[in-house]
């Protein structure tokens, strides 16, 4: 005799050529139970029974197997009270009565598929189970599914472009500084980089690096995984220089202006931001202190004017006090170093004694 389901639900088998099966232990479905000879009914055959208690308290009684085979008919007795019974790694995600022809539906969001998971990567349990008063529970079919991972890109660089994937998830289009997007544990995604008009792709970064300077990134998701995609501007062709430049007596006016490469003054393409290194030094203390200032020439302007002289060293006011001035870096907005490397040393530097 074997139990099947909620225990009021059974079967019986006897008259067998041998027995496989153990007192107390579980069976899986499909597998070998008994051996028997069919060929003759005198010899060793099988008996074959199904019993069921109605209602549960009494003891099972012999019922007719034909209805429940795959050929017959489910007897609407049989069917009444049936649900569906979803769980996710053992927990109960939904339980609801079955529809017209025993139909079911049932739609995780990410979220609660999230909250029923065991902890832990890797693979998990889906099982869709059939409940039923009379017949006990039976699982219909086990899926096993694996946890998702995330993947994160983002942009580097003064240029724009975009980033996409296959399969979908990753769409960061030229208004997208960064995008993140789940994809299932150990899966492959591919992304791809295309520069926008006037930009050049110069390689990917993070998790994505061994792609190098191809457009096209192999990523598996082994883990939570972060790629980054510079795309780059095309070469500014103005620079930073100093005027007056070298050693000065006077009170000003001290300037910053734009040249080109042959160092002709030029209008700002976009806003440039300059860094400009302040020592002061006294003749008698020596270096005072040192810091950086910046000064900002606004887009289509060509110079922009600055005075951060000191006053006098108050151990020796009496003596001159020197301020050297030296451009260390310019940016043109938002985020693109300039090249100074055009303009001389000299002309990027500026020491004002008064």
């Amino acid at each position: 005799m074997m139990t099947h389901g909620n225990g009021n639900f059974k079967t019986r088998y006897a008259h067998l050529q041998s027995s496989q099966v153990s007192d107390g232990l579980p069976y899986s479905r499909g597998r070998q139970i008994a051996l028997s000879d069919t060929d003759h009914t005198c010899a060793h055959h099988l008996h074959f029974e199904v019993r069921l208690a109605d209602p549960p308290s009494q003891l099972p009684q012999p019922i007719d197997p034909a209805p429940l085979l795959p050929t017959g008919n489910f007897p609407d007795d049989y069917a009444a009270g049936l649900q569906f019974e979803v769980t996710v790694d053992g927990h109960v995600a939904d339980l609801e009565d079955s529809g017209p022809n025993f139909t079911f539906v049932h739609q995780f969001s990410a979220q609660a598929l999230a909250s029923l998971l065991d902890s832990g990567q890797g693979a998990h349990r889906l099982e869709l189970l059939l409940v039923s008063p009379k017949l006990g529970v039976h699982s219909l079919h086990v899926w096993n599914i694996s946890e998702g991972f995330t993947l994160s890109v983002s942009k580097s660089g003064g240029g724009t472009g975009t980033i996409g994937s296959v399969p979908n998830g990753i769409n960061c289009g030229t208004g997208c500084n960064s995008q993140t997007a789940t994809f299932a544990g150990n899966s492959s995604v591919q992304l791809s980089a295309s520069a926008a008009s006037g930009s050049t792709f110069a390689g990917w970064g993070g998790d994505c690096a061994s792609a190098g300077t191809s457009t096209i990134a192999q990523v598996t998701l082994s883990g939570n995984k972060t790629c980054t995609a510079t795309f780059q501007s095309p070469a500014v062709a103005v620079a930073v220089r100093l005027n007056p430049f070298g050693n000065q007596t006077g009170v000003g006016p001290y300037n910053v202006e734009v040249v080109d490469r042959n160092l002709n003054l030029t209008s700002a393409p976009k806003d440039i931001t300059v860094t400009v290194l302040r020592e002061v030094i006294s003749q008698c203390s020596g270096l005072l202190f040192s810091s950086n200032r910046t000064v900002v020439v606004s887009q289509g302007q060509s110079s922009a004017a600055f005075n951060f002289n000191a006053g006098h060293d108050p151990a020796c006011n009496t003596v001159p006090i020197t301020t050297n001035y030296t451009i260390t870096g310019a940016i043109l907005a938002p985020n693109q170093s300039l090249d100074l490397s055009v303009v001389p040393s000299q002309q990027r530097s500026l020491s004002v004694t008064r």
